[in-house]
């Protein structure tokens, strides 16, 4: 028996199909496609045993069952099935300016907002110092509240966790030995560090979806085990996960939002393992959408930055996939109905309906099925229906349509300008041509209509670290850290399950943050292992493109599947169509109509009032003028938004309505930009503010941002908002800087101090005086960093007439004009990058791909480093030969 036992099931359930695979080693069997009905088990019963049947074997046989499903994100977008969570964050007195739950669409929100509590404790970026110690008796007072308001799920995020867990862990205790005390029911926790990367925010996000979605995996997953047992599978269950690899059914009831991704990671995967392609690009062409991704070494390219899930930005690992609305059920429509050959396809679909709705079966669509059919190149309903509705001349046009829109979807993923294998996979991999620009073969593996199927049961697990060391200046430092990491990821791997032997890295990042004394750097590693297969030899390399191509496919399709070529691989994309309404409630769609048309708002003396609106224009702008710099002015955002949800009446002038003795103050964040993506801000700006005008002497009439690009460009706007004073249009840089005698202030010859720097536990440090301006910078850079280098900075303020002779005026209403050039270029799908340039009295210059990124550090030279900028004009700094 022991011998027989070598087969694997892998099985992909989407909105639309369920697929199922059986695999020998590296051979696939047989496979399956079904309709997905509402019985979800019933229909896994089906596929799984139509699979067998295709390759006359038995249940027995099988020696691993995997599984992928998008039945967790379908419950997120729907808000369905989900239960109420209590977050508890720690945090101590760093955050508090955006709680838990603050960046969540609306109705999700609503769907999961139990309770939440900022409570202390929190590690500084080096994951020894505290924020705050912690409190058992503030964790179980939390708890207490949390049960009484009926919460079961409970999410805790800790400042910095994924460098230090041990706050995290402990508080899950304490929320345990209080649940036993004061309830019967099952709690479910989840902690943040196993969930998320660097980045509070997102993490906490992450931690709050999977906990409320912890109870509905409770009773899912062992009953996918049951029906497998009903079948006669005795094999383990794996579910696949976002990263293309496995994990053990029990973990999955822990971690159900790590399956979010699974049906177009599998489809990526399974396209590579049937091709033999390790390197290039995948069109997984489904019923509605066409989901495209990069392949590197096999795998899945991930994303680089946050992802939205169901609406929520979150940074857990994830995939980079591009979609567009174009699939076999996608509307062809002409400018005239008939002769003209102007022509759009999709992103409207008639999805499963298709063998209804397509001309080609007497429906009253035209969709991109019917211009396959006309041309000749699918076998759906009749010809001549098609072709009735459809003039050659008419399919000629769209078929070049349907081609650019998979050229331009398969160009984005390409990171080179060189040609690439392309992979089409999916029911609607008919649409794509034989020949594509920028390919060098386009390969359609035998089995790719289950390519997901496929996917899902390649038995590999991974395991990863991101967190931050400190590297020193030695390269044997470096060398020590590097391995430490890598050493702990292959551990994470084999406790997953994976054979020491197989191991690999397969992702590997180090990102130096910047103004850390002694090399702190943000290190990222994953490893990849293959799982035992009953003592059969790894099945880790993939079947080479050549016997994909020439094997023939088993396949049995369900009764009510109807004909191969109508069906679309499901994904996470089909599932949203929920999805706009809920961004739209967070200012991030356009629901205002072509903002090529929006005004700003003035009242009757001329000021310009804020609105949401407004606020996401400013977003965008502030992030163009940041130039790479000054960190993402999301978080600000976040913040201006609340303000405006209270009632916030947030008023901009001109620099010409300031009084010339009117004393205007500037403040904004000091600090490492991925420190801040950790700890949030807790109002130090204001404080910072506050303490400069009390040194100076002077009361404020109104407030300017020192720098227009990155995080800080908004924050004059919180300022005004909470001080209620008039925000100026200027800045004092007009972009984004790193140190302070770069500011125009500075540079003109006004004195910053007094200066102050303030951090979240009330410290403050107040320069009366500084010899120069970058001297404040050496004095406060090394105070910054002992407040665990993040704190509010306001330098001395400026007379009206002073800030006129050095800001950089009406720099808000330009970030202002630059973002609504690039969403009014989104709305018109035009180019933004162009419509920004324009807007900014600029050109494209060159457009190029980053296929790389390389962080070196360098040691500044001790005669630059005497340079003292404050007593040198602009161009002094240029002229020397080091610059």
């Amino acid at each position: 028996m022991g011998a027989k036992r070598r087969l694997r099931l892998g099985i992909d359930v989407g909105g639309t199909n369920t697929d199922a695979a059986v695999l020998a080693g590296q051979e696939v069997l047989g496979a399956a496609k079904v309709p997905t009905s509402t019985d979800l088990l019933a229909t896994v019963a089906q596929a799984v045993s139509c699979a067998l049947r295709a390759c006359d074997a038995d249940a027995d046989q099988l020696a691993m069952c995997m599984l992928g499903t998008t039945h967790f994100v379908n419950a997120c977008v729907e808000c369905r099935g989900l239960s109420k969570v209590a977050a508890l964050r720690l945090c101590g007195t760093a955050t508090h300016s955006l709680p838990p739950f603050c960046s969540l669409p609306t109705r999700l929100r609503n769907a999961l907002e139990g309770f939440h509590a900022m409570l202390s404790g929190g590690y500084e970026y080096d994951g020894g110092q505290v924020i705050a110690d912690m409190c058992d008796d503030e964790i179980r007072s939390a708890v207490v509240q949390a049960l009484h308001k009926g919460c079961r799920a409970f999410a805790v995020s800790g400042v910095f966790s994924p460098v230090n867990a041990a706050q995290e862990e402990h508080a899950a205790g304490v929320i345990r030995q209080v649940a036993r005390q004061h309830s019967s029911d099952a709690i479910h926790i989840t902690v943040s560090h196993r969930i998320g990367q660097l980045g509070l925010l997102e993490r906490e996000n992450a931690a709050i979806l999977n906990a409320a979605l912890q109870p509905l995996a409770a009773r899912l997953v062992p009953a996918f085990e049951a029906a497998m047992a009903q079948l006669g599978v005795k094999a383990e269950l794996y579910l696949t996960a976002n990263d293309g690899t496995l994990m053990p059914a029990k973990a999955a009831t822990e971690l159900p939002i790590a399956t979010f991704q699974s049906g177009p990671v599998n489809s990526l995967r399974g396209a590579a393992y049937l091709s033999g392609v390790r390197d290039g690009v995948v069109s997984d062409i489904g019923g509605t959408t066409t989901d495209v991704g990069r392949l590197a070494k096999g795998l899945p390219c991930p994303s680089s930055g946050p992802t939205m899930l169901a609406g929520t930005r979150t940074n857990f690992h994830m995939p980079q996939i591009a979609s567009i609305g174009l699939g076999g059920g996608s509307h062809v429509r002409f400018a005239v109905p008939s002769g003209d050959t102007a022509c759009s396809v999709g992103p409207e679909s008639v999805g499963h309906a298709l063998s209804v709705r397509a001309l080609a079966c007497g429906g009253d669509v035209c969709t991109a099925s019917d211009v396959a059919v006309v041309m000749q190149r699918l076998q759906l309903g009749e010809h001549r229906k098609a072709a009735a509705g459809l003039s050659s001349s008419q399919a000629d046009a769209a078929w070049r349509c349907i081609q650019q829109s998979l050229a331009a979807a398969v160009d984005s993923c390409k990171i080179a300008a060189g040609d690439v294998p392309i992979v089409v996979v999916g029911g609607g991999a008919h649409l794509c041509d034989s020949h594509m620009p920028g390919a060098s073969c386009v390969i359609r593996p035998a089995y790719a209509s289950v390519a997901n199927a496929v996917g899902a049961a390649i038995p590999q697990v991974s395991g990863s670290v991101d967190s931050v060391f400190s590297m020193g200046t030695a390269q044997e430092r470096r060398a020590a850290v590097l391995q430490q990491a890598h050493a702990l990821a292959t551990e994470r791997a084999v406790a997953a399950g994976a054979l020491l032997d197989t191991c690999q890295v397969v992702d590997s990042e180090e990102i130096p943050l910047s103004y850390l004394p002694g090399g702190v750097t943000r290190v990222r590693v994953r490893v990849i292992g293959t799982l035992p297969v009953d003592g059969s030899q790894s099945t880790s390399t993939a079947v080479s493109g050549r016997a994909a191509m020439d094997q023939p496919e088993n396949i049995v399709w369900g009764e009510a599947a109807g004909d191969a070529s109508s069906q679309g691989a499901a994904d996470v994309s089909e599932h949203l169509e929920g999805l706009p309404e809920h961004a739209a409630s967070q200012g991030w769609l356009d629901e205002d109509g072509d903002p090529a048309v929006w005004e700003p708002e003035l009242d009757a003396s001329g000021a310009w009032i804020i609105s949401h609106r407004d606020l996401r224009a400013l977003t965008i702008g502030t992030g163009v003028l940041g130039t790479g710099g000054g960190g993402s002015p999301y978080y600000a955002s976040l913040e201006v938004a609340q303000e405006l949800d209270r009632g916030a009446r947030i008023r901009v002038v001109s620099p010409a309505a300031v009084s010339d003795d009117a004393h205007v103050g500037e403040g904004g964040h000091m600090g490492a930009p991925t420190v801040g993506l950790e700890k949030l801000a807790s109002f130090e700006c204001e404080q910072a503010v506050l303490a400069a005008e009390e040194a100076s002497k002077g009361e404020l009439r109104g407030v300017i941002s020192a720098e227009i690009g990155g995080g800080n460009g908004l924050q004059a706007l919180l300022l005004g908002a909470r001080l209620q004073l008039p925000v100026i249009d200027a800045d004092l840089m007009g972009r984004a800087f790193p140190e302070l005698q770069m500011m125009t202030s500075a540079m003109y010859g006004h004195k910053l101090t007094p200066a102050a720097l303030v951090d979240d536990k009330g410290n403050k440090v107040v320069v009366q005086d500084a010899a120069s301006p970058l001297w404040l910078e050496r004095l406060l850079r090394p105070v910054c960093t002992a407040m665990g280098c993040s704190a509010g900075l306001a330098t001395s303020p400026l007379s009206g007439q002073a800030m006129r002779s050095c800001a950089i005026q009406h720099s808000m209403s330009l970030a202002w004009r630059l973002g609504r050039a690039v969403l009014a270029a989104r709305h018109a799908k035009s180019d933004p990058v162009a419509a920004a340039a324009g807007e900014g009295g600029g050109r494209l210059l060159f457009a190029g791909k980053i296929s790389s990124v390389a962080w070196i550090l360098v040691e500044v030279p001790s005669k630059l480093r005497r340079c003292d900028m404050a007593f040198m004009s602009a161009s002094c700094c240029y002229q020397h030969p080091l610059c």
